[in-house]
């Protein structure tokens, strides 16, 4: 017989899959942050790029088609190039693209990136799916998917409330601290 493995992972995952639980839900919940952030900073899109609104819709509609399709086959890549290191690389490239916002200062590169965003954000959602229902035994798997469906209400909950509170932020800080803080969120500056 094959020796038993001696890290904290084994083939169906952490010891311990709680914690690991919660980077999963990072990458939920920015997948569906990102997907009305434009909605929210529509008028400022108008304002700092002269955008009309036909062109300020293209960037939520590039976002919705580059996560949209390539759900289609995330599943064969993770199958092939395992869910995890999949999941990896979308949280990593979200990450970097959702920070890249702020240095922005061309609409045709908002659009570009959030096209990029989606490609990415695809990376995350079927394979964290297929994570947690290896990571967790079946008397915990409805439990963990309750956690991260009330999290994903919870992110969509948040945006209206963002919305809500985003001028009174601007008008609290100074403007280019508040740019950043806007480009980290998925906010063009």
């Amino acid at each position: 017989p094959a020796p038993a493995p001696t890290s904290s992972t084994n083939a169906q995952g952490p010891d311990n899959p709680w914690p690991a639980l919660w980077a999963l839900v990072v990458g939920f919940f920015m997948i569906l942050v990102d997907a009305s952030i434009v909605s929210i900073a529509t008028p400022a899109l108008m304002a700092d790029f002269g955008a009309d609104i036909e062109s300020v819709v293209w960037v939520t509609s590039a976002y919705l088609l580059a996560y949209a399709v390539p759900l289609l086959i995330t599943g064969r890549l993770g199958d092939r190039f395992g869910p995890k290191r999949l999941f990896f690389i979308g949280l990593l490239g979200s990450l970097a693209l959702a920070f890249n916002l702020a240095f922005i200062n061309s609409f045709a590169w908002v659009l570009v990136n959030q096209l990029f965003a989606g490609c990415f954000r695809a990376l995350l959602f079927a394979p964290g799916l297929v994570l947690i229902a290896s990571w967790f035994p079946p008397n915990r798997k409805a439990t963990a998917m309750g956690i991260v469906l009330r999290l994903m209400v919870a992110a969509q909950t948040g945006d209206a409330l963002l919305h809500l509170t985003a001028q009174t932020l601007a008008s609290l800080t100074p403007p280019r601290v508040f740019d950043a803080i806007e480009g980290i969120q998925g906010f063009p500056p």
